[in-house]
């Protein structure tokens, strides 16, 4: 297992609790931001199941596990320039940003407002804020008080009709497993993060997101209700939704399942995970790197497939020719400049469709992108493409919305 490094950092005045781990050199870290009063303890079950070559950054906001309380309350601006002054600190001008519940209102301002810093955005078990569709007043008022961290008896009696999934068959298990990797702070610190997100909403930004964004949620979140996930996947035009079985803890209860989706979406490269999310090239590849490419590589199953990792043209939009040819057999798309490439090559799977404006593009399953690396299983392939394990209610057409 790669090593972790736990540490305190100063960042303009205000001592931050971090915790970082080295990935591949030349990769952009994961961010995680935790949800409300959750310190970065908590997720280490989801940290642990991911991609050994995946660098991952947590840290405690202010007043919250380890992080001691800053001087005023803050609202989600101006954490998030904390957020990337911390990055700075660290080394990194950008991340890949994950978000969890209340912290995925901060992921989703921070890609907004801190634009350059965010390269990809993975939303889990979140929502638009005030804008929200609310959970039943009775799940939301045990939200008001952090009654059900500090005392594990009452956590156990409210787990199943607060986070549901696992939480209903097993609460003890759910109850203790947050008892023992949570780090609590101090009282005032969760009404800081209450007062944060009072009146808040990403509703008149979240079509102009340009990050490429997978969002995951729980079938079964009392706290934060799918269609919450459905609504947000509608705005964010380079969005993919992703719904497992399971509740708002998804991250800690199913982390072995999530954790190759998330991988899987990081390690694509930008045109391919550009196409798996919207079916159509949005430009260049990550910031830097104008070249288009075209990469032949091998599965475990001896089948060769072509990736092309796209070239942006002057209008900042890759335009293949209407007509795809096909040399021997392989497809091939070229580009107005002449130069080839362009979607993913199955020989034994050719799934072609014709998009407005004439071209031809084929689509793919999402996992093989990144090849066989990740391993997901066979009803994972099938959810991430469709929008749920096994199935689900969306036909898997790239870009279309439940």
């Amino acid at each position: 297992m790669t090593e972790e490094k736990v540490h305190d950092i100063r960042v303009d005045g205000q001592q931050l609790h971090v915790a970082v781990r080295a990935g591949q050199a030349g990769r952009p870290p994961l961010l995680i931001i935790n949800g409300i009063g959750a310190s970065l303890e908590l997720l280490q079950p989801f940290v642990a199941a991911l991609d050994p070559a995946q660098g991952v950054i947590r840290f405690d906001v202010p007043g919250v596990g380890g992080s001691p309380m800053p001087a005023r309350p803050y609202r989600f601006t101006g954490l998030c320039k904390l957020i990337a002054r911390m990055l700075s600190v660290l080394g990194h001008s950008a991340a890949d940003v994950l978000g969890i519940s209340w912290g995925g209102g901060v992921a989703q301002h921070f890609a907004s407002h801190q634009q350059p810093r965010c390269r990809r955005l993975v939303l889990v078990s979140t929502a638009t804020g005030a804008t929200m569709l609310p959970p039943r007043p009775a799940v939301l008022m045990q939200m008001l008080t952090r009654q059900r961290y500090v005392d594990n008896g009452h956590l156990a009696r409210v787990a199943p009709d607060l986070y549901g999934g696992s939480a209903r068959a097993e609460p003890a298990r759910v109850s203790e497993t947050i008892q023992d990797n949570n780090r609590i702070g101090p009282s005032l610190g969760y009404y800081y993060q209450l007062t944060a997100a009072l009146g808040w909403t990403s509703m008149p930004f979240l079509r102009r997101l340009q990050q490429p964004t997978l969002i995951i949620s729980g079938d079964d979140d009392p706290l934060i209700p799918v269609a919450n996930a459905q609504m947000m996947h509608r705005l964010i035009p380079q969005s993919r939704l992703h719904i497992f079985r399971g509740g708002h803890l998804g991250l800690v209860a199913e982390a072995a399942e999530l954790a190759p989706v998330v991988c899987a979406f990081l390690a694509a490269p930008r045109f391919a995970a550009e196409l798996w999310l919207t079916g159509e090239p949005r430009g260049e590849l990550d910031p830097g790197s104008r070249a288009g490419t075209a990469e032949t590589v091998e599965d475990e199953r001896g089948d060769r497939r072509m990736v092309a990792q796209g070239r942006a043209d002057p209008a900042g939009a890759c335009q293949p020719e209407p007509v795809m040819e096909v040399a021997g057999s392989k497809q091939v798309g070229r580009y107005r400049d002449g130069t080839a490439g362009a979607g993913v090559q199955r020989g034994h799977r050719r799934l072609d469709r014709r998009l407005p404006g004439g071209c031809e593009r084929r689509q793919h399953r999402d996992a093989e992108l990144v090849g066989q690396q990740f391993r997901l299983p066979a009803h994972i392939h099938r959810g991430l493409l469709v929008g749920r394990p096994g199935g689900g209610q969306y036909d898997g057409r790239p870009g279309r919305r439940p």
